[in-house]
């Protein structure tokens, strides 16, 4: 499954890998180094003689350049179809010049490919978000449906008044929402939310009834993960430098990844200059949960 090999290598790639504690150590069977170092990122006879890991974003084109090749019997089919059309059309005297319609194809939840998709059917499918994977019937290249600007568009919902920003993660247009009473900006290409520092604590000053699945799942790892690193050594800003930086929507200056705080191991991108913090999709709510369970104990 290609398109998953590049999904997992894009988020493992952005996240915390353990740097600094004692599975720093184990580094060689590692997907990906636990110690980001911008050696392993470059090519060239000096990478490949000190370099412990491939570059990911190579790695990640590779997997991307493997998950069309199903599709090529689907493509080889679409072509005879439009050849055939057009034998028919110089058979007769007047030929009409005809713009043809683009068509996608669009991997499901499942990770199978589907399609050849029309703009409205692609869009109307339920499982359809901006981080689909895609491929025009018409090239090779593999992609989120954010990078494709015709998608885009269709992605950019027609609700709520539209700032001034657009999403670190998607580029989709972020929308001034309210979260618990507090106003943020949020991506409905991706889920994510951002807002200032300062207005965190309002959010977590409100208690949510319920949280999702998903949620709840993620919250409990977190613990975990917190558990076991409190007889490790403290972890350092620097372990958190990754492949993929975010840019920050106010100001355009590199974010830095860090946790939210050591008491919750929350990923999250802060701009130092706006003050300002990027929430990927669900890790708001997560922050949340883990804050109202420690506030329950206590």
């Amino acid at each position: 499954n290609p398109l998953a090999l590049a999904e997992a290598l894009q988020i493992i790639s952005r996240g915390w890998r353990g740097a600094y504690l004692n599975s720093e150590y184990l580094s060689g069977i590692f997907i990906v180094n636990p110690v980001y170092r911008a050696l392993d990122e470059s090519e060239g006879i000096f990478s490949d003689l000190f370099s412990t890991h491939p570059p990911v974003q190579k790695r990640i084109s590779v997997a991307l350049d493997m998950a069309h090749v199903n599709l090529q019997n689907l493509s080889e089919h679409i072509r005879a179809q439009q050849q055939s059309a057009q034998q028919q059309r110089a058979a007769s005297a007047v030929v009409d010049i005809v713009n043809p319609e683009e068509h996608w194809f669009a991997a499901g939840t499942d990770g199978a490919w589907q399609g050849p998709f029309a703009l409205e059917q692609l869009t109307a499918m339920p499982w359809f978000n901006a981080e689909t994977w895609i491929r025009k019937d018409t090239g090779t290249r593999v992609q989120y449906a954010w990078q494709d600007p015709a998608l885009r568009a269709k992605l950019e919902p027609d609700r709520g008044p539209s700032g001034t920003y657009a999403c670190p993660r998607c580029a989709t247009p972020l929308r001034e929402a309210l979260y618990e009473g507090v106003p943020l900006w949020h991506c409905h290409g991706c889920e994510g939310n951002l807002l200032h520092r300062e207005k965190i604590i309002r959010i977590l000053a409100r208690m949510q009834q319920g949280f999702s699945a998903d949620v709840i799942q993620q919250a409990v790892m977190l613990k975990k993960t917190g558990a076991q690193n409190k007889s490790y050594s403290p972890l350092r800003d620097e372990s958190f430098r990754s492949v993929y930086e975010f840019a920050c929507p106010v100001c355009s200056r590199k974010m830095r990844r860090k946790f939210y705080n050591f008491d919750y191991l929350i990923e999250v991108d802060l701009c130092v200059n706006c003050d300002i913090i990027w929430f990927d999709k669900n890790e708001l709510e997560t922050l949340q949960l883990l804050f109202e369970e420690q506030e329950g104990a206590r």
